[in-house]
């Protein structure tokens, strides 16, 4: 009977260490992921005839005692306008007319729920935004994005889809006088793989 008890108790013992092994490695304190996509960039305010395509990267460093995922960026947005009508000698023509917005920031993201396979967030950033196009002089401005997102995490794959859409106020600090509202909505979709 004894030894019985010394049976179980050994096999007790033994789980309970390779459970907390299993928990200790499972939740990792600091954890950074990086990732690369695109997507579409639809102009707004005095954007609002432009439309295009946008390219980028995001990081993300979820550290587990904070209540919000950091995250920092690099867009580059590339917008067209191809009804602009220009005049010339033979009268008025359409030519297409771009401008280009590099957006480099850092924000937070807010899990507004967490469940299985799917972590739908609210986000907010600050960024600098540097402007450039056919028509253009170069020129930087501050801005702020908000917007709504989510994670798609499948257990077999080493990868996870980050998907959103944000609300982009590029020139909202720094305009000149009569400078136009430059915003626009950014629609994308990235992979983000474990750097850390």
């Amino acid at each position: 009977m004894d030894a019985m008890k010394n049976t179980i108790l050994a096999i007790f013992i033994m789980l309970c260490a390779f459970s907390s092994q299993a928990f200790g490695q499972s939740v990792k304190p600091l954890s950074i992921q990086g990732g690369l996509g695109g997507g579409l960039s639809l102009g707004q305010s005095d954007l609002s005839d432009y439309n295009g395509y946008n390219l980028g990267g995001k990081l993300k460093l979820d550290v587990k005692m904070l209540p919000v995922k950091v995250v920092g960026h690099v867009h580059y947005n590339s917008l067209e306008d191809d009804q602009q009508r220009v005049l010339t000698q033979l009268g008025a023509e359409t030519e297409d007319v771009s401008v280009e917005i590099v957006s480099v920031g850092a924000g937070i993201e807010y899990s507004v729920l967490p469940i299985p396979l799917i972590h739908p967030y609210v986000s907010a950033d600050a960024a600098m935004n540097f402007f450039s196009g056919d028509q253009i002089d170069s020129f930087s401005r501050f801005g702020c994005g908000f917007g709504v997102g989510t994670e798609i995490s499948l257990p077999v794959l080493p990868i996870t889809f980050d998907i959103e859409a944000k609300y982009r106020l590029n020139n909202l600090i720094g305009k000149d006088d009569g400078e136009g509202t430059s915003n626009h909505i950014q629609l994308w979709a990235q992979v983000l793989f474990d750097l850390f």
